[in-house]
C-alpha cells in the first residue's frame, strides 16, 4: 500500500499493489470520492499508463468531476495530479529498493510480463536507477 497525497488537488489517498500480475492492457480504474462523496468506482485516466499494477481510492475536494459525474475532468489540475501520484509511486519503488530489496524482487517478479509489454512507453529519464536496471535486462 502507498499513501498518497497532493495538497493543492486537497486529494488524500492510497494505492493498492496488486498481488498478482496485471494486464497493461486491461482497464484499470480507482475509486474517487469528492469531497467524501462517491465520485465513481471505476474513474480511469488517474494514474500514468504505466502504473497499470495498482489501484487507488482518492478523496480529493479540488479536482473537477465530468458533466456526467462519472469521471473527472481532464485538465491541467488533473495532469499535474497525474505527475504527482506517478512521482510518489516511484518514490515507493525507490525507497522499497533501499529498505527491503526482496520484496522489490517480489513485486519485480509479479509484474514483469505487463513492464516488458509498458517498457517502451516509459520515460526511463523518470524512473529509479534500480528500475531502469531491470527494464533493461527486460528489453533483452
Amino acid at each position: 500500500m502507498v499513501d498518497f497525497s497532493v495538497p493543492e488537488a486537497g486529494l488524500r489517498g492510497v494505492a493498492f499493489v496488486l498481488p498478482m500480475p496485471a494486464s497493461p492492457a486491461s482497464r484499470v480504474t480507482h475509486r474517487v470520492y469528492l469531497k467524501q462523496m462517491l465520485l465513481s468506482e471505476s474513474v480511469e485516466g488517474l494514474l500514468p499508463e504505466w502504473a497499470f499494477f495498482v489501484r487507488c481510492v482518492i478523496d480529493t475536494t479540488e479536482l473537477r468531476p465530468t458533466a456526467s459525474r462519472e469521471a473527472l475532468y481532464e485538465d491541467s489540475l488533473l495532469a499535474d495530479v497525474r505527475e504527482s501520484l506517478g512521482d510518489q509511486l516511484r518514490g515507493w519503488m525507490t525507497r522499497l529498493a533501499a529498505t527491503d530489496p526482496l520484496r522489490l524482487a517480489a513485486f519485480l517478479r509479479i509484474h514483469r510480463w505487463g513492464s516488458q509489454i509498458r517498457v517502451r512507453r516509459v520515460d526511463v529519464r523518470l524512473c529509479p536507477r534500480s528500475t531502469i536496471r531491470w527494464l533493461a535486462r527486460c528489453r533483452s
